[in-house]
């Protein structure tokens, strides 16, 4: 843990309520669920909670991403955990079936995600760079299903 979040302190909730606060420890990262567990207490009562935490002490980032849905076609996830290597379309770009949409790599090994239909391009949920995990949306697509 940082020493400088180490500590006591006090939160004032309303005119003569106060809160006394003190972090003891936080848990090691989940990389699993990006969370951490937190261990403080909350006025002289011991406490944990679970957080997200969106980059770790060590300077990796373990984001939590939304999920593609699996019943809606539109919905392109990631078939496996990897890097995103390229994103080969833009928002609103028409594609046609079988157009390449992200590029990942894993283990050295390169994998094309495929437009499943013709459509248009509605949002894109990664950038080059990104870590994903299995199922991780990619990209959001409209049209001919």
């Amino acid at each position: 843990i940082n020493a400088e979040y180490m500590g006591s302190f006090e939160v004032q909730v309303e005119s003569g309520k106060v809160f006394h606060i003190k972090l003891n420890a936080v848990g090691e990262l989940n990389r699993e669920n990006a969370t951490r567990e937190v261990f403080f207490e909350l006025n002289g009562q011991p406490r944990s909670l679970s957080i997200n935490d969106t980059v770790s002490s060590t300077g990796l980032e373990s984001t939590l991403r939304e999920q593609a849905v699996r019943t809606d076609m539109g919905s392109i996830g990631s078939p496996m955990p990897g890097s995103v290597v390229d994103v080969r379309v833009r928002v609103g770009q028409p594609v046609r079936k079988g157009d390449a949409l992200v590029v990942l790599s894993a283990m050295k090994m390169e994998t094309v995600v495929s437009a499943p239909f013709s459509g248009t391009v509605e949002r894109l949920a990664v950038a080059t760079g990104d870590m994903v995990s299995s199922n991780d949306l990619l990209c959001y697509m409209s049209g001919e299903k």
